[in-house]
This record gives C-alpha cells, structure tokens and sequence, in this order.
C-alpha cells in the first residue's frame, strides 16, 4: 500500500514538472460530470462543497484527487 501511494506521489510530482497536469477547466469539467444530479436539476455548488468537505476534508484535496485521476 505504501510502495503504491509513494508511485503515485512521484508520478505525480512529475507529471506536473513536465507540464502535464490537467486544466483547471477539465478538472471543472469532470468535476461537474461526476457530480451531475440524476433529476436533471442544475450543478448545485453549495451542496457539492458540502458533500466534498465532507468526504475529503476539503475542496482542494477532492480536485487535487480528481486532477492526478484526469493526468495519470
């Protein structure tokens, strides 16, 4: 578990000195189609930076999360 946590921190140190990281756009993007209501209301922000604090303490480590999840 450590060796594999310890792999993904480097590859991702080094995705993001080689400049490729994904954009903050397609981080917003993805973001919005992970999270997208199933009764077809619009993307609520509050609800979703309630539930993402919840779950991962705060908003920047979720999209931090999603943006490794999009490059790697």
């Amino acid at each position: 578990l450590l060796d594999g946590l310890i792999n993904q921190r480097i590859t991702s140190q080094e995705a993001e000195r080689l400049g490729l990281t994904a954009s903050d756009q397609e981080v917003a993007d993805a973001i919005r189609y992970q999270n997208k209501p199933a009764d077809g209301k619009p993307f609520d922000v509050k609800r979703y930076e309630q539930n993402v604090t919840e779950q991962f303490g705060s908003i920047k480590a979720y999209e931090d999360t999603v943006r490794n999840s999009i490059s790697g």
